[in-house]
């Protein structure tokens, strides 16, 4: 823990109200370079001491707030009704299970707040330890906390199964969307009836991965009626160092909204060469597809499915008022109706976007590249739009689904920052963490990605993890059809390392584990940079890997 974090660690001992010391309704997560505030009703990235930003990046300098405030909003119809609902400035929910409408946990329970656990954690000392000591053997895996099913018996055995902590540092929260009032004072809507189950997580390693956050979200409907059309948004205020010079934009490629410096130079914090924050779409709802088709659920690939993409960016530009994509307002029902236009790619006064470029209607603003120039983008991609950087907010939807009663869905977001040589490049550099965390994400981090029930689509070769790397690393790659496969490593000057695979090999998804020492003439490998090249079929792709010792 470093001193910052016990700082805050100590903010709690002495300060929980309402709830035990053990888990309170403010927690925090800091296992690598980004420290994040976590609320057991939704909330997140606000600081609970100075009620300011309460995201901060990198951890081993002063931290600097690099978001004000985030949070999931959901919306849809029931019973032709708009109803929208989640957490912004305010949040609609409350901590607590939900059986149906009428009936859900208590708020004030300390059962309902956050609950959290580390890797390791047997190794820790004094207060830290006696909280997770007391979370690993109490654990609400009957509540919908991630475990491990030892008995494999379906069920959650207190004192058999075990809880499923992923990453090096884990939070989990349950709460629901029951309470009128609560909705109401968020855009003025009535409930839904859903329960929200939060995962937040992160990995203690010295890679790209020291500077990203994962938060899944489970969705359950306990109410009797169905959701129609309904979106999930990743709503946030980021504060990049100084909030008045913020530019925002989407890789629709990536499937990734992200925030960056409208200039070269961010004033009072991070001077020249400011960084990137991203919020990478990993995992989207899914929906009902083709048998030939495979989505994610539950952490696992299935076939009949497949995700959802996002459906609609809005440039979210100014705060409450009366512009087409200012914030909507709070505790009325017309925010409700204004949000719900956002998540149909329109402005609050249901007025269609209009590329300036191109003149044509669109969804999903601000998809341009700004590094290369190009499409719709802040700044001189914008004829006539704003010439400055300002406060920003990025107001980012999924495509329409629809949720029955006892259906759940799932949504996994990654916040992730980057920084290099200029404010542009700071997003070429998040681009690459992006492609390595999603690359991580579907080949290692998965329960069951290996499952040959499931039929690839295409043919892959990801990123090795971990990379850079000593003395192993694992290579994943995947085949959409039955191929002669030779998979090669190489060193820098092009001569070959080792031959890994040479085979064919039916369609599926692989792993093959790479050692430093076991090479075609038995020397170890010395640091540096590598290649490994997969030929399958006419497929071939090579990528770069780092031994560093």
């Amino acid at each position: 823990m470093n001193k910052f974090a016990a700082t805050v660690y100590l903010f709690f001992v002495f300060t929980c109200m309402g709830f035990s010391q053990i888990n309170p309704a403010q927690d925090y997560l800091s296992i690598n370079n980004i420290f994040m505030w976590i609320y057991n009703d939704g909330r997140s990235s606000h600081d609970p001491r100075t009620d300011g930003g309460g995201l901060f990046w990198s951890m081993s300098q002063n931290p600097q707030g690099v978001v004000y405030q985030d949070g999931l909003v959901w919306g849809g119809k029931v019973n032709g009704e708009v109803r929208v609902n989640g957490s912004t400035y305010r949040t609609g929910i409350k901590p607590g299970n939900m059986i149906d409408l009428n009936n859900f946990g208590n708020p004030n329970d300390s059962l309902f707040g956050i609950w959290k656990l580390k890797e390791n954690w047997e190794q820790t000392s004094g207060a830290e330890k006696d909280r997770y000591e007391y979370n690993y053997k109490n654990w609400p895996g009957y509540l919908g906390a991630p475990y491990e099913d030892v008995d494999h018996d379906g069920k959650f055995s207190l004192e058999v199964d075990k809880p499923k902590i992923f990453g090096d540092e884990m939070l989990w929260f349950v709460a629901n969307d029951g309470d009128s009032a609560k909705s109401d004072s968020c855009y003025g809507s009535p409930p839904i009836g859903l329960e929200l189950q939060g995962t937040v997580f992160g990995f203690a390693q010295e890679n790209y991965l020291k500077d990203v956050v994962f938060k899944k979200y489970k969705l359950i409907n306990k109410s009797q009626t169905t959701v129609e059309e309904m979106a999930l948004s990743y709503w946030s205020d980021p504060d990049l160092g100084f909030a008045g010079d913020d530019f925002i934009g989407i890789d629709t490629t990536l499937q990734m909204s992200y925030c960056y410096n409208g200039d070269n130079n961010d004033e009072d914090f991070y001077g020249e060469n400011p960084p990137a924050i991203g919020y990478l779409y990993l995992q989207n709802p899914y929906v009902q597809s083709a048998q030939s088709d495979s989505g994610l659920i539950d952490g696992k690939w299935r076939k009949g499915i497949k995700n959802i993409r996002i459906g609609a960016n809005i440039p979210g530009l100014k705060q409450m008022g009366s512009g087409t994509f200012s914030d909507p307002p709070m505790n009325q029902y017309i925010g409700t109706v204004h949000w719900y236009n956002f998540m149909n790619g329109l402005g609050r006064d249901t007025l269609p976007m209009v590329d300036p470029n191109t003149q044509q209607k669109v969804k999903i603003a601000l998809a341009g590249d700004p590094v290369v120039k190009t499409g719709w983008y802040e700044g001189e991609g914008w004829p006539n739009g704003p010439s400055l950087g300002g406060d920003r907010r990025l107001y980012t939807s999924t495509e329409k689904f629809t949720l029955a009663p006892e259906d759940t869905q799932e949504i996994v977001i990654a916040i992730l920052l980057a920084r290099g040589t200029s404010n542009l490049n700071s997003i070429t550099e998040l681009r690459n963490v992006a492609t390595q965390v999603r690359d991580f994400y579907y080949s290692q981090f998965l329960t069951d990605v290996n499952d040959e029930t499931v039929q690839p689509r295409e043919f892959v070769l990801h990123q090795n993890f971990p990379n850079p790397f000593n003395p192993s690393t694992v290579i994943s790659y995947q085949l959409s059809v039955s191929s002669k496969v030779s998979l090669k490593v190489y060193d820098i000057l092009g001569n070959e390392v080792v031959t890994l695979v040479d085979e064919v090999k039916p369609a599926g998804k692989y792993q093959v584990n790479f050692n430093t020492q076991n090479t075609t003439n038995g020397k170890q490998l010395t640091s540096g940079v590598y290649f490994y090249q997969l030929h399958a079929g006419d497929f071939i792709q090579t990528k770069k890997m780092i031994i560093l010792k």
